[in-house]
């Protein structure tokens, strides 16, 4: 299991850390391949709840969307998603000096709940992860 250190970059929450937790492998490989083509960004994901927490948390979550968001359309994406302008302008300047080798920057959207998650302290890098999906892309896959 993963246990990454997560900063959060902003006072919205979804309660998303069981969903990372679980997708993390793949979170990976769409920050690195995002990274490789696109530069800089975030990664993007839109869930379904299915099981809410006494607290109010996703338990669990189904992810609908995962997508890279390059920095260039970074501004654009996090004021669609109705997040507050200080928050993208504090995210914008988190995004120019990230390290991708080491970190992922993840926003989990649910409904009109946006939380923004900068991943760092990683027992596997984005990189890693990028090729264990490779080798294991039928698992996946849904279309194979």
């Amino acid at each position: 299991m993963i246990h990454p250190t997560s900063s959060r970059l902003s006072d919205l929450t979804v309660g998303s850390p069981t969903f990372i937790q679980e997708n993390f492998l793949y979170i990976g490989y769409v920050a690195w391949q995002g990274y490789l083509q696109y530069g800089r960004g975030i990664v993007a994901c839109t869930v379904q709840k299915t099981v809410t927490n006494r607290l109010g948390g996703i338990e669990d979550a189904t992810a609908r969307s995962v997508q890279y968001i390059p920095f260039d359309l970074a501004a654009l994406y996090l004021d669609l998603c109705l997040v507050p302008v200080s928050s993208i302008d504090r995210l914008l300047s988190v995004i120019k000096t990230y390290a991708p080798d080491r970190e992922i920057l993840i926003l989990v959207k649910q409904g009109q709940d946006v939380e923004i998650d900068w991943l760092q302290n990683l027992a596997i890098s984005p990189s890693e992860c990028y090729r264990q999906v490779c080798d294991r892309w039928s698992e996946f896959n849904l279309a194979s």
